[in-house]
């Protein structure tokens, strides 16, 4: 079966994107610049825009990403592996049940649920 295929204006349409955004993400390396985007690209564009939905701008997660990557090289990309939260204001890597400071890869004890602080992305 053939992935459904994508044009970058489709994909700014059905994201509600701003070119400048998409351009920004790719300037960053987090985002790739392709002809036509596939299902994972457009997965990984809407983690991009729920994070900045959430208040998380664009550079803490390139930093977060490469202290990842640089920790753990197994996690070639972790927006497809791991789920990137906000807790008291700091990026964590959510992976397994484990939270950890996605900077420094301190790991973080369980918080209950509503309680203060933890926010995914929508």
């Amino acid at each position: 079966m053939d992935q459904p295929q994508y044009s970058r204006e489709q994909l700014l349409r059905m994201l509600h994107l701003e070119p400048r955004q998409l351009g920004h993400w790719e300037k960053l390396g987090l985002f790739p610049r392709l002809e036509t985007y596939g299902w994972r690209d457009l997965l990984r564009a809407r983690a991009l825009r729920q994070y900045d939905t959430a208040d998380i701008s664009p550079r803490p997660v390139q930093r977060s990403l490469e202290a990842i990557r640089q920790r753990d090289p197994k996690l070639n990309d972790p927006l497809e592996t791991a789920q990137l939260v906000v807790f008291a204001g700091r990026v964590e890597l959510h992976l397994g049940g484990v939270y950890r400071d996605a900077l420094s890869g301190q790991l973080r004890g369980p918080v209950q649920p509503g309680g203060p602080g933890l926010r995914p992305p929508l």
